[in-house]
């Protein structure tokens, strides 16, 4: 620390010229008083080494983030369209909707989508579309598991092309 001009005083605690409590031992300052903010950043700097200064590898840093930042950013908005529009989650209900008029079409079901699945205390259903219309189907849960009641499938033109009565599951 360099030598104050400062006229002689008792050693004690004194404010520095930066307003910092800081030991005067009669001659010249000495540490900071423990607790103070300065004396906090000495013992931290005694600990871990250097506080880097601004500037100096803050770059790199910076960098990093905002390619973690950009990443996140375009990771979520494909995450949900991929779910919710791609491959939205089916439920053993929607799963059995498609695969009994799979088999009532023989395959030439094409391009089925489920578009909204609603459930009640016993009651499923499920509606959806595929390249001739829509459909919708009528499903109960019992002990032994989903059982379909009921499904209907319409034309694009709106008109009932062909129903189909309760099969097992």
């Amino acid at each position: 620390m360099p030598k104050s001009n400062a006229p002689r005083r008792k050693a004690g605690w004194y404010p520095n010229a930066e307003g910092h409590t800081q030991w005067w031992n009669g001659r010249e300052w000495g540490p900071f008083a423990p607790g103070s903010e300065r004396e906090a950043v000495r013992s931290a700097q005694a600990a871990s080494g250097p506080v880097p200064q601004s500037g100096e590898g803050g770059r790199e840093r910076d960098n990093f983030l905002v390619a973690i930042g950009a990443i996140v950013a375009i990771a979520i908005p494909v995450a949900f369209v991929w779910f919710v529009f791609i491959d939205p989650p089916k439920s053993e209900h929607a799963a059995l909707c498609l695969d009994t008029l799979q088999a009532e079409f023989e395959g030439n079901f094409e391009n089925a989508t489920i578009t909204e699945e609603s459930a009640g205390a016993v009651a499923r259903d499920a509606s959806g579309t595929f390249d001739g219309g829509t459909f919708k189907c009528g499903m109960e849960e019992t002990r032994s598991g989903v059982q379909m009641n009921q499904w209907i499938v319409f034309g694009s033109d709106g008109l009932p092309l062909q129903a189909g009565p309760k099969t097992a599951s």
